[in-house]
């Protein structure tokens, strides 16, 4: 798979969901299987090929950020749906990604990791898999009803993310928009966006984009009538990817009051907002 290719063309928290969600899929898939044989399945198994695994992959600092994050939600959530997972064509470079990763199991969830590298993982596998569901180019008998020995209609192969799909090249940055204004923030600093809101069911709507580096983003509720009370968290602060793509986002205000806009910066950046059709470019 080609991690940093697909970094550079979804925001790291939509990959994440998407793993969450394919995670989720396999637990209803498991549920609907036991409902219709009787049967008890709660566990799978991973196969995870490292074939031409390269030290650019190994090292590539978001890619092992969002694996590490992964691997912490994994643990937190699905600790016990792991019967085995087999690592396949390691090579020396699949060491520094492990590094990384290792000490996020516990010593359960290591114990049912088998590492290979060109031999012997083969045999594994169809210690867990028959040899009619496998794959011919993992060592089973399984064919495509072409006769391809890949299995591209059941498997998917991954392979190089076309640039074109990038989003940084293929969106057109608010920057060069009219209405908008500019700000810069001194590193390790905040901003707050403050907003009257007068109308009950009044919608506030979002669009910004930093010009490196994510941002901490939040919604902070303070009503009328309490003013000295500390702010009612609408939308916990998070770290969203707006270097790659615009942040766009809708909230609707219950009752009225002043909404406020956290904006938290780890570097120097240029950030934008767009309220109700009128730009302000920060």
């Amino acid at each position: 798979m080609d991690a940093k290719g697909l970094l550079k063309s979804a925001k790291k928290h939509d990959c994440i969901k998407s793993v969450v969600k394919e995670l989720e899929s396999d637990v209803l898939k498991m549920k609907q299987i036991n409902r219709m044989t009787g049967q008890k399945i709660n566990q799978w198994i991973y196969i995870f090929d490292f074939d031409n695994y390269t030290f650019a992959k190994a090292t590539h600092k978001p890619t092992l950020q969002m694996l590490a994050y992964l691997m912490m939600t994994y643990e937190a959530h699905y600790p016990e749906r792991l019967k085995k997972a087999i690592i396949i064509n390691a090579s020396i470079y699949f060491t520094l990604l492990f590094s990384v990763v290792k000490p996020l199991f516990t010593g359960a969830t290591l114990s049912k990791i088998s590492i290979y590298g060109k031999e012997g993982w083969k045999e594994e596998l169809l210690k867990y898999v028959d040899a009619d569901e496998l794959p011919v180019f993992l060592g089973g008998t399984r064919t495509d009803p072409d006769g391809n020995p890949m299995c591209p209609s059941q498997v998917n192969l991954g392979g190089v993310v076309p640039q074109s799909y990038y989003l940084r090249s293929s969106t057109r940055r608010l920057c060069y928009q009219p209405g908008v204004k500019k700000l810069h923030v001194s590193r390790m600093s905040k901003v707050n966006v403050t907003l009257d809101v007068e109308e009950p069911g009044s919608h506030i709507e979002w669009e910004f984009e930093t010009e490196n580096k994510d941002i901490g983003f939040g919604l902070y509720f303070q009503s009328e009538d309490s003013l000295q009370n500390k702010l009612k968290e609408l939308i916990p602060k998070q770290r969203v990817e707006a270097h790659m793509a615009c942040e766009t986002g809708m909230y609707q205000c219950e009752i009225p009051g002043t909404c406020k806009f956290k904006n938290i910066y780890k570097y120097n950046m240029l950030y934008i907002e767009k309220q109700n059709g009128k730009g302000y470019y920060f």
